[in-house]
Parts: structure tokens; sequence; C-alpha cells
């Protein structure tokens, strides 16, 4: 009987699906030409963001899901063997996060904030890596992505602010 190892097995893969060929080759050459123009792997960047809003984004409808659907949804999880606690077994504020918000500021709030703070940690890595001498150009595109992200967070995480009781009592 013959037996199939597993890189012939991935080659036979590429060989059946060549859109995934043509994706792998794509995103090693966008890497490589980011890499060349401006001396930073921009497609890693977006590729790790995109990954951690994905996780965030699938956390959050689980959340949702479990605080808000009952039924049918537990009963799919059970199929599965996915334990769903009940809403009624979550902490208060872990719903509120979710619902109006905890304390004026809802999830996705923490999220955009988290991925402002990711980049510009990024940022100083890299520099700190390239021992000072960053492209001006590439700093130029981390601001750039820093202000894109600030300007979909900051204003309503503002306006959360302004609307907010931050008295000792409205935070028990």
């Amino acid at each position: 009987m013959a037996t199939i190892s597993v890189s012939q097995l991935k080659k036979l893969g590429n060989f059946a699906n060549p859109s995934a060929m043509i994706a792998k080759s794509a995103l090693s050459s966008a890497s490589a030409i980011s890499e060349q123009k401006f001396g930073y792997d921009f497609t890693g960047l977006f590729f790790r963001l995109g990954v951690f809003y994905l996780i965030a984004f699938v956390f959050a409808k689980i959340m949702e899901a479990t605080i808000y659907l009952r039924g049918g949804f537990v009963v799919v999880a059970n199929l599965f063997g996915i334990n769903i606690p009940k809403a009624e077994q979550l902490p208060d504020p872990l719903k509120k996060l979710f619902d109006q918000g905890y304390q004026g500021f809802k999830f996705w709030d923490i999220i955009k904030i988290i991925g402002i703070v990711l980049v510009v940690h990024e940022y100083f890595q890299f520099r700190k890596e390239s021992n000072g001498q960053v492209n001006p150009i590439t700093t130029g595109v981390f601001v750039l992505l820093i202000l894109i992200l600030g300007i979909t967070t900051v204003p309503e995480i503002y306006n959360r602010i302004k609307e907010t009781d931050f008295s000792i009592d409205s935070m028990r």
C-alpha cells in the first residue's frame, strides 16, 4: 500500500487549488515589496491586526449569543460538545460591557484602543530594532495608520466620557 507524505499532500493541495497558490504568491510579493520600499513588512502588520480583530469579532459574537440567544444556539453548541453558560451565570459587568457599556465603555471601544496601542508598540519596537534609523515614509505610514484607527475611535470615546457620570456612587 502506498503512503503519501505531508509535503506531497501539500503539493497536491497547491495543484488542486491554484487560487491558494496565487494568493500565497501575491502575499509574499506584497511582503517583499513592502520590506524593500519601506524597510518594514506592513503586510504582516495588517495580517496580525486582521487576526486580532477577527478573534475579537468571534469572541464578541459568542458573548452576544450567550447573552441574547438561547434555545437553538445552545442546542447546536451542545451538539459540538461546547458548554455555553447561561446569561444569568455571567458577571453583571461583562453583560453590561456587551450591552449598554460598562462605565461608559463598550467592548469594541476597548478593542479599538488596544488596536491603536498595538500599532504604536509595533512602531516603537521597529524603531528600536532599526536603531532609530527609520525611513520618514515608513514613519508616515505608521502615523497614518494610527490616525485612521484613532479617528474611528477617539470621537466616540470622547463623547461617552463627556456623558458619563464619574461620581463614586455611579461606579459601584
